[in-house]
């Protein structure tokens, strides 16, 4: 059986979904995500941003404006103070929306 990587698997999904782009902040616990994210440039870009909170209010805006499904990928340390401004903002309209968030285990 064919292994996949989880980025690549990610990616496909995206793809399949009709995702455009992806907003996010990289970091260390985002690497192998974001190997993938490069990967598949020539079918989904990546939009870096300064902070997380941008990047949640750009995917909002581009569901808004395309009414298609947008991608904020942050990390996961940050990711319970920045999901509030995402889900909030969200919560007031119908449009769809994904998250996915890294995690990283180091070695001891």
């Amino acid at each position: 059986m064919a292994t996949i990587n989880a980025g690549d698997a990610m990616m496909k999904v995206l793809e399949a979904w009709g995702v455009k782009r992806i907003y996010g902040l990289p970091g260390g616990s985002l690497d192998s995500t974001m190997n993938s994210i490069y990967n598949w440039r020539d079918k989904i870009s990546y939009v870096g941003v300064r902070h997380e909170e941008a990047g949640a209010l750009a995917a909002v805006a581009e569901s808004k404006l395309t009414g298609r499904i947008s991608v904020r990928l942050v990390q996961r340390a940050r990711a319970r103070f920045t999901y509030s401004t995402d889900f909030t903002t969200r919560s007031w309209t119908t449009f769809p929306s994904s998250q996915s968030s890294g995690r990283f285990r180091p070695k001891i």
